[in-house]
């Protein structure tokens, strides 16, 4: 939950020139790389050692992109690749037994946004942090084990549909600068607190109580009514609001339990 306070206080700091080219590279990346790891990560097919190669391959190339452009939509494109990248190799992988302290490490590499280089040119070194991290998780394991989702294909077209692409949506229906920020953020954290109960659900590592869900359920619809109030936008709330039910529901019909 650290993680996601740090990536919606990034989005909030953002200047109102560089909000709207970062939050498409952000989304975009966002997209393609969630639902690529997520295929990866719960075929049955693959061996451990495949989904790890994989994993190493896509470090290589995240290194590769970051190096050959530092425009503020490649930086907002693979910063979300890194977060991912370390996520799985930690829940995954060798890491998954001390992932406290490997969790802790990346949330403290975010100390680097504060130095007088600027936002952007402090996500760009965090993001090559993070892709260092992931990189020497890999190579201490062995395989990274298999996500435990039911029916895959409907699963990620779900969260293909209500989370990455409503994220993707919300930069692109015209919004002012300031306004975006608010509703991508409120969008961004209404959406994962219900993402997080079907991730931990569906990972099979950890459990949450029913008690502790329902308030989560309630504090996303609570959020997304605020940003409607106070940056009333039809079109973001209603987007929004799918995505939220959509979520709900997917975490009902995929999820083994």
């Amino acid at each position: 939950m650290a993680v996601n306070v740090i990536n919606v206080a990034v989005i909030a700091l953002l200047s109102d020139a560089d909000a709207a080219e970062f939050l498409k590279g952000y989304s975009a990346g966002n997209l393609i790389f969630s639902l690529t790891l997520t295929m990866v990560m719960s075929q049955s097919a693959l061996s451990a050692g495949l989904r790890k190669s994989f994993l190493v391959a896509l470090c290589f190339f995240a290194f590769l992109f970051l190096a050959l452009g530092e425009t503020t939509w490649i930086i907002g494109f693979i910063y979300p690749l890194s977060l991912l990248l370390l996520d799985y190799s930690i829940s995954q992988g060798a890491a998954a037994s001390s992932h406290i302290r490997f969790r802790t490490a990346g949330i403290a590499s975010a100390v680097v946004l504060i130095f007088g280089w600027g936002l952007i040119a402090g996500i760009e070194v965090r993001t090559a942090i993070l892709i260092s991290m992931a990189f020497y998780i890999l190579f201490r394991s062995d395989g990274l084990t298999q996500l435990k989702i039911k029916k895959t294909v409907p699963f990620l077209a779900s969260i293909y549909l209500c989370y990455s692409g409503v994220l993707y949506v919300l930069p692109r229906i015209g919004l002012s600068a300031e306004t975006l920020k608010v509703w991508y953020v409120c969008a961004q954290v209404s959406l994962v607190l219900q993402l997080k109960i079907l991730d931990f659900e569906s990972r099979g590592t950890a459990s949450i109580s029913p008690a502790i869900s329902t308030v989560l359920t309630l504090s996303a619809i609570a959020l997304l009514l605020i940003a409607q109030i106070l940056y009333p936008s039809l079109v973001a709330f209603s987007l929004a609001s799918a995505g939220l039910v959509g979520l709900f529901a997917a975490r009902r019909v995929f999820v083994s339990h």
